[in-house]
């Protein structure tokens, strides 16, 4: 049994990750979903993402999946959308987009301060 603390601290964390999947965030970034990228890894890089991002405690960041138009040999793709620009990454690995997160997401928000 659980105790209130521990339930606390779950449903602190939970909301946290929730809260970079919720609309209205300045930054987008679309991980492909379908059955292609699937299997090329899409799945370990959305993992990659939000570790990245709760590490650094970026809250103006929205992390989602989607079908994205590429090739199946060109996935696993993302897409960052900043400020309505977007940008398609193909062939992305969970190392390729934590650096991206850094220098595109992380380092324009920390200069602005």
């Amino acid at each position: 049994m659980l105790t209130i603390t521990e339930l606390n601290e779950i449903r602190a964390r939970v909301r946290q990750h929730l809260s970079v999947r919720r609309n209205g965030n300045e930054v987008r970034i679309i991980i492909g979903g379908g059955t292609a990228a699937i299997a090329a890894g899409s799945r370990q890089l959305m993992a990659a993402a939000l570790e990245e991002i709760a590490l650094h405690g970026t809250a103006n960041v929205q992390v989602s999946q989607r079908e994205l138009d590429v090739e199946a040999d060109e996935h696993p793709a993302v897409v960052v959308a900043i400020n309505g620009s977007e940008v398609l990454y193909k062939r992305c690995t969970a190392a390729e987009l934590c650096a991206l997160i850094s220098r595109s997401v992380l380092t324009p928000a920390a200069n602005a301060n």
